[in-house]
């Protein structure tokens, strides 16, 4: 194993170039919050055979230290790399982070909870799909989805910079400028634009407006 580096703030980037004159059958990268963590703890596999790869960890808690070996194993055991020693930084809206893209932030728990949001829009209805389009949404191994308030898109909104960002870094897409559904009370409710002030009611009597969704849900 050559090298275990950052790619960024939850992806490692490993080489392996020697397989040790043998046939390497599983390699990834290890990690604790103690030092020379194994296999027999915490690891993330990577099943492709190449000698260089990415490994991509989440779930990982702000501000906390970890410590990471790459690891590689053929027929006479496994082998690990030199160890990194990596402190996640605190999580900031915009980040990446389980299943979707930092929306909200809590400060009572230390910012250390609060909302994501899918990085793309699940699809543009009528009112009374929108709930049970987030609802029923299975999403990057979560599917604990749900329809955010107003108040969550407006927050959203105004730090539509940074959720672009990231949403555009993980594949998906910028925010739209149009209507988009929310769960708060009365019917058809829906925050526009994702600008100051342009809350708007929409009523779904006369038939379907349509509307995006971008699911939210909680960490």
């Amino acid at each position: 194993i050559s090298s275990l580096t950052w790619e960024s703030n939850t992806t490692v980037m490993v080489s392996i170039d020697d397989s040790g004159l043998g046939t390497v059958s599983a390699r990834g990268v290890a990690w604790s919050t103690s030092p020379d963590p194994t296999i027999e703890g915490s690891y993330t596999s990577f099943d492709s055979p190449a000698t260089g790869f990415a490994v991509r960890i989440d779930g990982w808690t702000a501000s906390t230290t970890y410590y990471l070996r790459a690891y590689a194993t053929n027929e006479v055991g496994t082998a690990y790399s030199d160890e990194l020693v990596f402190t996640r930084p605190a999580l900031a809206v915009g980040d990446p982070h389980l299943g979707g893209i930092v929306g909200g932030l809590d400060p009572v728990t230390d910012y250390q909870s609060g909302f994501v949001i899918t990085d793309r829009n699940q699809g543009n209805v009528c009112w009374a799909s929108a709930g049970p389009l987030a609802s029923n949404l299975d999403f990057n191994g979560y599917t604990d989805w749900y329809l955010p308030s107003i108040d969550q898109l407006k927050s959203v909104g105004r730090n539509k910079e940074a959720v672009d960002a990231g949403s555009i870094s993980t594949g998906g897409a910028a925010l739209i400028r149009d209507l988009h559904w929310s769960s708060s009370p009365g019917q058809g409710v829906a925050w526009g634009n994702f600008c100051s002030n342009c809350t708007v009611t929409v009523s779904g009597s006369g038939g379907c407006i349509q509307g995006f969704v971008r699911a939210m849900r909680d960490f």
